[in-house]
């Protein structure tokens, strides 16, 4: 039986409707699908601009790097790696305000992030604003680490103790590197870089620590022998500062001179412990001479001034001046003590205005350290 009119004229309708939307579904899935297609392909390119600009701020090309990391950040608005990276380079191309305008927003979005703080607290270390890079690096130390590295922990605070210590601010840094603690990989370059601090915060003894514990991974390291030596050196330990600067392959001019002093110091210094009376003598009689003749030569020369002229013809006297008698011999330790002194002095007037050699300055250290030592 033929259906009504009205409806068959329903059916077509409504046939009709389904085909327009699975047009329409048809239509939908195909856009989308172009869409993610064209998604990915721009994340795909935004990525391989930011892998290009890293590349070339690495090798110093930081203008093109800025070019390459504008491309990958506008194309990706939303990776925050990219925006990072353009403010790093921004900020090594010596536009630090234009670097923190980018930073400031992503700090907003994700304050944790360890890479945001430390290129904030580059900047503000580089504008001397201490506290602000102090609380920047702090961020960065305790941010949510992809991997928990304790290496970039590390670098953090080390970086953060060189900046303390440029600004004068000693006793903080020496807190920032005890922090370190049994954290810090056990590497040599991360041993020689805290001992580097803290022999620049003038704690020898920590320092001559950490380089001891770099060479112990590697006994020929040279900048951990040079710094163990003048460390050695700073605390009066000469034998050992003779050992490990003898050591060094091509030390420059100034590590040469130390090696040497401390040679001079360990076969010449007439109040060591455990010498015969002979050698003890010997070296007394050496000093003595040497310095004499130092003063004596200066005083012959036409350029001193008055006051340094008259300083020396002081020394020079006090030095000849009979003593009065010691108890003991004239081999006492008493007596070698006091004729030592005579030296002394006499090396102390002339230093920084007359020729010195080696010599002199170990007669300068010796006497410096004994200095320390009396009570």
């Amino acid at each position: 039986m033929p259906l009504p009119h009205d409806l068959r004229q329903l059916r077509r309708e409504v046939t009709g409707l389904v085909l327009l939307a699975l047009a329409a579904m048809v239509g939908y899935g195909v856009t989308l699908g172009m869409a993610r297609s064209e998604h990915d392909t721009s994340r795909r390119d935004a990525a391989a601009w930011f892998r290009i600009g890293e590349r070339q701020l690495a090798e110093g090309r930081i203008d093109d790097a800025l070019w390459s990391l504008r491309r990958a950040s506008t194309i990706d608005r939303g990776d925050r790696r990219y925006g990072v990276a353009l403010g790093r380079a921004l900020t090594a191309a010596g536009r630090p305000d234009q670097a923190e305008r980018i930073l400031r927003p992503l700090r907003l979005e994700a304050p944790g992030d360890p890479e945001i703080n430390l290129e904030l607290a580059r900047i503000a270390a580089a504008r001397d604003a201490v506290d602000d890079a102090v609380h920047f690096f702090h961020s960065a130390l305790f941010g949510v680490w992809p991997d928990e590295s304790a290496d970039a922990r590390t670098r953090i605070r080390l970086e953060l103790s060189g900046v303390l210590l440029r600004h004068g601010r000693t006793e903080a840094a020496l807190g920032e590197l005890a922090a370190l603690g049994t954290t810090m990989p056990d590497t040599v370059a991360n041993h020689v870089a805290a001992a580097r601090l803290l022999a620049s915060a003038g704690d020898a003894d920590r320092a001559l620590t950490g380089f001891r514990r770099a060479l112990r991974l590697d006994a020929e390291h040279q900048d951990a022998l040079a710094g163990a030596g003048e460390a050695a050196f700073a605390l009066g330990r000469f034998a050992e500062a003779r050992r490990l600067l003898a050591q060094l392959d091509e030390p420059s001019l100034q590590l040469a001179a130390r090696r040497d002093i401390a040679a001079l110091i360990v076969s010449g210094n007439p109040l060591a412990p455990r010498l015969s009376t002979a050698h003890r003598r010997q070296r007394l009689a050496a000093a003595l001479d040497r310095a004499r003749t130092r003063v004596r030569d200066c005083l012959a020369g036409t350029t001193l001034q008055p006051s340094v002229r008259a300083r020396l013809l002081a020394a020079q006297a006090a030095a000849e001046a009979p003593k009065a008698s010691s108890r003991g011999g004239r081999d006492s330790m008493e007596r070698v003590e006091r004729d030592f002194e005579r030296a002394y002095a006499l090396e102390q007037a002339a230093d920084g205005v007359c020729p010195a050699t080696p010599l002199d300055a170990a007669l300068l250290a010796i006497g410096q350290r004994r200095e320390q030592a009396l009570p």
